[in-house]
């Protein structure tokens, strides 16, 4: 072969050039070849450095600073997409051939859950969707403009997606149109679903309510089905980046264009409002501490007459809530709030009450079962339940408290009231430890149907082991039954049964039985009032016959012994 020393060359063969100069003897071969590598190098180079962006994936933030930034995404503005195949010009979101996903004509997009070959597709400014049957994804610039998806022998089920930032979001909720715009004499079946992930890859789950099983009309008709705003899955919420995945499938005969228009996903941000699934009457629907606990935050919150119904399951507690003048293992009650049919216990090595009450609460305690308040070592008013300030009410109705306990130097073992008390249909027994099972000051106090029995209080100056009452102008026992209950108090003052102390105590005791309460050494009668308070006694049977009573033995099946 000839040496090629000149530039001239046959225009009918514009290859004898390269020819020449890959001839294995040519003297300019090795630099030719270091010419030509480094050309193809910098053609590489460029054509990565300004290759167009064919997507912009940045994932929408839902909550920013704690406020809420919907997603929004209509196909208006015909500016968005402009080059076959590129996304580029709409934040968050793609569209995807669906490749590889199935092999089955009208597969259920519901059991696709992969992510097959994925092909980035997009047919920009189509006009016409009747007469288009390109399938996969295809933007249509017709009087009101739509992104569209249509299945085909190799779009099997083309999609889109949007990339999105749940993070700080709760109770996010999806609304979109799904409109066949394809007025063709095409009829197909055109199923269509919604799904979620967390992350970018990994298997989609589908949404409730996302599936339609023929969003499509035909012979020759369209229609858009506008879907009303509903909840999206609990994990798509402050889960970091998620995204969503819109679909069909490829259906029998020819496909319809569905297109996914009109989207919008809104967030609730910042902190969740607990309370917004809540309304009262309100019945716990497990029996986990925190419902409990939240179910009362709300009742406070709420600031009316409130019912927690336990529906008769036992919440256990084991550690306090909060401290008021005492640790207490449920918050406040500061409103009105009954909480009643159900078991409240403590478990573990934490000492606290159960409930306390602020000045301008009123708590009702009814047809409950109340165990194991406080603690051997709880140094605090009220073992089970403790009430604060001048203005509080406690009721306790139907309900039996046992096995509660604080400190010698404390008042109320299982009860301690410092305002408006009521006590009705209910026993308090086996508590120990502080001055009176039930500690009552200011009243007005009324303990009706009541059977108090088997308490026992401290060896300390003032103790009581049944009920000790201090400066409570007016306190009424009526139909009550005080028996078998015993304080570690020596002195003749310091009774196992009833003791006023402090003040002016007022007491009416009216057909009740008081008996075989006893203190160290049964040297105290049932009932001392050593206030200057009155004691009126009628129809009742208190052992020793004090204050006019009658001294007739009650005829106890278990005899009473001290």
């Amino acid at each position: 072969m000839a040496y090629l020393y000149s530039s001239s060359y046959n225009s009918k063969s514009q290859s004898y050039v390269l020819s020449s100069l890959l001839d294995e003897g040519h003297p300019m071969l090795p630099r030719f070849r270091s010419a030509l590598l480094a050309f193809v190098v910098l053609a590489l180079i460029t054509l990565s450095v300004f290759r167009p962006v064919q997507a912009d994936t940045t994932a929408h933030a839902l909550c920013v600073s704690g406020s809420a930034v919907n997603f929004t995404q209509n196909w208006s503005n015909t500016a968005l997409i402009t080059t076959n195949d590129s996304w580029a010009g709409v934040p968050s979101v793609e569209g995807y051939r669906g490749d590889g996903l199935t092999v089955a004509i009208d597969a259920d997009p519901r059991t696709i859950t992969g992510d097959g070959t994925p092909v980035l597709d997009v047919n920009a400014n189509q006009t016409n969707p009747s007469d288009s049957a390109t399938g996969g994804v295809s933007e249509f610039e017709i009087t009101d403009p739509v992104v569209a998806l249509q299945g085909s022998g190799t779009a099997d089920a083309p999609y889109l997606i949007i990339t999105l930032n749940s993070t700080g979001s709760s109770a996010s909720t999806l609304a979109y149109t799904v409109r066949d715009i394809d007025g063709s004499s095409d009829n197909a079946v055109q199923q269509f679903n919604v799904q979620y992930r967390v992350g970018t890859s990994g298997a989609w789950t589908n949404v409730p309510g996302g599936y339609l099983p023929d969003a499509s009309v035909g012979p020759s008709l369209t229609q858009d089905t506008p879907v009303a705003a509903y909840a999206l899955p609990a994990g798509f919420n402050d889960a970091g980046t998620v995204q969503l995945r819109f679909m069909t499938t490829n259906a029998t005969s020819s496909d319809e264009w569905l297109g996914v228009d009109d989207i919008v996903i809104t967030p609730t941000c910042g902190t969740p409002d607990p309370c917004a699934a809540i309304t009262f009457p309100y019945t716990l629907p497990n029996n986990a501490p925190a419902e409990l606990i939240t179910a009362i935050e709300c009742a406070n919150a709420n600031a009316t007459a409130d019912v927690i119904n336990l529906n008769g399951q036992t919440v256990t507690l084991t550690d306090s809530f909060g401290d008021f003048s005492g640790a207490t293992g449920l918050p406040q009650v500061t409103t009105n709030i009954t909480v009643r049919n159900g078991t409240i216990t403590r478990s573990g090595a934490n000492e606290f009450r159960f409930f306390s009450v602020s000045n301008t609460g009123n708590l009702t305690v009814r047809d409950m079962t109340i165990t194991n308040g406080g603690g051997a070592t709880y140094s605090n008013n009220g073992g089970s339940i403790g009430t604060q300030g001048l203005s509080s009410t406690l009721t306790v109705i139907n309900t039996t408290i046992s096995g509660s306990q604080n400190n010698d130097l404390f008042n109320g073992s299982a009860i301690y009231s410092n305002a408006n008390f009521t006590l009705v249909n209910s026993s308090i027994v086996g508590n120990r430890g502080g001055r009176g099972t039930i500690a009552a000051g200011n009243g007005p106090v009324l303990i009706q149907n009541t059977l108090i029995a088997g308490n026992s209080g401290p060896a300390t100056v003032n103790g009581a082991g049944g009920v000790y009452f201090g400066s409570v102008s007016s306190a009424t026992i009526v139909n009550s039954t005080i028996v078998g209950n015993y304080t570690g108090a020596t002195a003749a003052t310091q009774s196992g049964g009833i003791f006023a102390n402090t003040g002016t105590v007022n007491l009416t005791i009216h057909n009740s039985i008081i008996w075989g309460n006893r203190n160290s050494g049964n040297t105290a009668p049932q009932v001392v009032n050593v206030t200057a308070g009155t004691n009126t006694v009628t129809n009742s049977l208190i052992e020793d016959g004090i204050f006019g009573s009658l001294d007739s033995d009650p005829l106890f099946v278990t005899p009473i012994t001290a």
